[in-house]
């Protein structure tokens, strides 16, 4: 069974402590502008944060199911 083409829905982006310095910061403000001009969202998460599977499942469904409609 062939499936449709795919496409990317969605960016996710793992921030670490080095988030605060401006070469960082600069590097993040890239992607940002290449993800809007791309009409993709970005999720940015704190990757010292310990993030539950069911938080990361409905943050990204919520963005699956947007994409979609």
């Amino acid at each position: 069974m062939e499936r449709g083409p795919y496409r990317p829905v969605l960016g996710i982006g793992l921030d670490e402590a080095s988030h605060d310095n401006d070469k960082q910061q600069y590097r993040d403000a890239v992607k940002d502008t290449l993800f809007a001009s791309a009409r993709l969202p970005l999720i940015r998460l704190d990757a010292q944060q310990r993030h539950q599977p069911a938080e990361l499942r409905a943050i990204i469904q919520g963005h699956v199911a947007a994409a979609t409609h």
